[in-house]
């Protein structure tokens, strides 16, 4: 149980520098946010220039599995992380909103009608991409209503019980036990410049991990996630390209 007496909701002042739009927490949803919605477009975009085709291009079947695999990947880093990193430390201090973990149970009938969706998609059947486009559109829904829920009640309420101190130390742990795409999803959907003079200024992290780390993320996200996405929409198959692995917050 969590001791009231003990701990107060007395914090939210000590984060005054670091506006809540501005937390981790929030910049994390936007990456997922911005993929999701980048498919959904480019996925749009392939419907109507295919009216006049009877097939899928044969390179789109395996584009559109390989994207959604990365993001499955991005999604699930996500999701474990809250539950196996935020909600033990958060509840020591207040009790985690039954919200949050009722949309988290929900999050997985979606994701895995996108799931049948993707291994059903067919050369031969354009209809396949239809219900593609639908189960995802599906998911988005689902996906933004969950970011919704944590960002007006788990978040606010981290912020009031805990100060900055206490929580940098977290989600820098979290950001570097993740993929390498899930830095890099960060970092674009922020667009790099802000990300250099926004996310790291606020968060004290040297000019130079730029270039040994997170150029390095952005380079690999960039032509791995956004390739897939950039091919489907403009019906030019992506060329197959690789990127060295960089070091990050260990260099600080």
């Amino acid at each position: 149980a969590v001791d009231l007496e003990k701990y107060k909701p007395d914090k939210a002042e000590l984060w005054s520098t670091l506006p809540i739009e501005h937390d981790q927490w929030i910049h994390t949803h936007n990456a997922l946010r911005t993929e999701i919605r980048s498919m959904l477009d480019a996925l749009d975009t392939m419907a109507g220039r295919l009216k006049s085709e009877r097939k899928l291009p044969e390179w789109s079947i395996g584009t559109m599995k390989g994207w959604w695999d990365g993001h499955l990947a991005h999604a699930t880093n996500h999701c474990e992380a809250e539950e196996q990193s935020y909600r033990p430390v958060l509840s020591e201090r207040f009790t985690w909103p039954k919200e949050v973990e009722t949309i988290h149970n929900q999050l997985d009938f979606v994701r895995d009608r996108v799931g049948k969706a993707v291994g059903e998609l067919s050369c031969d059947d354009k209809a396949t991409l239809s219900s593609l486009r639908n189960a995802l559109s599906a998911y988005e829904k689902n996906m933004l209503a969950h970011f919704d829920v944590e960002e007006r009640t788990a978040l606010p309420l981290m912020r009031a019980y805990f100060g900055p101190e206490e929580i940098s130390t977290l989600q820098r742990k979290m950001l570097e036990d993740a993929p390498e795409n899930v830095m890099g999803a960060l970092i674009y959907a922020m667009g790099a410049d802000r990300f250099r003079s926004e996310f790291m200024k606020e968060r004290g992290i040297p000019f130079f991990v730029w270039h040994v780390a997170f150029k390095g993320r952005l380079a690999h996200y960039t032509s791995d996630m956004v390739a897939k996405v950039d091919a489907i929409k403009s019906g030019v198959e992506p060329v197959q390209s690789k990127s060295k692995k960089a070091g990050w917050f260990g260099s600080t």
